[in-house]
């Protein structure tokens, strides 16, 4: 009995206390990079086909709102943006990534031009 006086007046104690607000996922994503990277748009086929990111080191962005009027293989732009860490996706290539700011550098072609 004396134990369970002791825990609950832990608990009580302990859930008093109060704790700094969490941050929210839009917060998140304002806290976001601001240099600008060049990557190349490339179109993958698998998993029902989808646009990713290659830098020019190689590395693989997966953009979760790349606009249209990118959405061409070879299109060349400058982007910026925050890697997501908390994002799953059923994509299994590259790093989620929220672009914030674009730039075009050169036009890729579709397979119609």
């Amino acid at each position: 009995m004396k134990y369970l006086v002791i825990m609950l007046s832990v608990l009580a104690l302990t859930a008093c206390q109060q704790t700094e607000p969490e941050k929210n996922t839009s917060a998140k994503i304002k806290e976001q990079n601001t240099t600008m990277i060049t990557v190349t748009v490339k179109y993958l086929e698998f998993e029902g086909g989808f646009y990713g990111l290659v830098t020019q080191d190689g590395k693989k962005l997966l953009p979760m709102n790349l606009a249209p009027e990118y959405r061409k293989a070879g299109t060349v732009i400058k982007v910026s943006g925050k890697q997501l860490t908390d994002v799953m996706t059923i994509q299994q290539w590259g790093t989620p990534y929220q672009i914030s700011d674009v730039e075009l550098v050169k036009k890729g072609r579709s397979a119609q031009e």
